[in-house]
């Protein structure tokens, strides 16, 4: 007889405690299903009826219950339809007799739009409303002063330019003239009118200076300078011409004793104009 020893095997067996919802729709066209932890929610088309209606799923629990029913994959069955306009309580059962609550949440989509508008574009109070126009109509305010004064300053830039430009002209124009001067003889001054003296009354004092180029004229008296200057310029026929600062204080020129015209603007107020011998 042969004894043999024995080995014992106990093989110990744990119930699972998985007890989770994986997958839960309706299978409806373009509805949207979203499993957040606890929470399920479906979006279905507008107008879907959702007052009658079972949902598939999948789970990884031993059953699933409603309201203590046990619910099962066959849609036509009437313990697995319910009303989905509220909330629905689906309890999942592990193997272990652990439970697990889901809460189930169905919209149409018209709806589910127009509560997460809601929620998101909500209404404003008075004195928000007072405020935000307050804030509103102070930089709108700085922004329009802001834009005046940068007009008026340009304005003034263009304005002082111009008067520039003009006095630049001016005195190139006066420099090319008195450049191409002349000396008083018979042949520049056949009358001999041109480079005399005259008095303040514009009478001629005395005989013409032939030989000179320049004469000054207007002599201030209670300055000692003189605000005019007299020549014969070969550039514009030997003409008899005369630059001089006005009472007004605009600078004119005078060619073959026509009247005087004006070199310069006469809101250009020029305050002294002076020539020495």
């Amino acid at each position: 007889m042969h004894n043999g020893a024995r080995n014992l095997v106990q093989l110990v067996y744990s119930p699972s405690s998985s007890r989770s919802i994986s997958s839960f729709g309706f299978g409806i066209k373009n509805e949207q299903d979203s499993i957040s932890q606890d929470s399920i929610t479906i979006i279905v088309p507008a107008g879907t009826d959702v007052t009658k209606i079972a949902p598939i799923f999948t789970t990884t629990g031993s059953f699933v219950t409603v309201n203590s029913i046990q619910q099962t994959q066959d849609t036509s069955d009437l313990n697995n339809q319910h009303d989905f306009t509220g909330q629905v309580i689906y309890e999942v059962h592990a193997a272990n007799g652990s439970t697990r609550d889901y809460y189930v949440n169905v919209q149409r989509l018209f709806n589910y739009m127009l509560n997460n508008n809601t929620k998101k574009y909500k209404g404003f109070t008075l004195i928000e409303l007072i405020v935000v126009m307050s804030v509103f109509l102070f930089i709108i305010g700085a922004a329009i002063g802001i834009f005046i004064a940068v007009v008026q300053n340009q304005k003034q830039v263009l304005s002082e330019q111009e008067l520039l430009n003009q006095i630049s002209y001016t005195q190139e124009y006066m420099s090319k003239a008195l450049r191409v001067a002349e000396a008083d003889s018979v042949k520049t001054d056949p009358g001999g009118n041109c480079l005399i003296y005259e008095g303040t009354d514009g009478t001629p004092l005395g005989s013409n200076n032939l030989g000179y180029i320049y004469l000054l004229t207007r002599h201030d008296i209670s300055t000692g300078f003189f605000r005019g200057i007299k020549f014969i310029n070969s550039s514009a026929k030997d003409a008899c011409q005369e630059f001089f600062l006005d009472a007004d204080g605009v600078l004119k020129e005078i060619k073959n004793g026509a009247a005087a015209v004006s070199l310069t603007p006469s809101d250009l107020q020029i305050n002294y104009v002076r020539f020495f011998r």
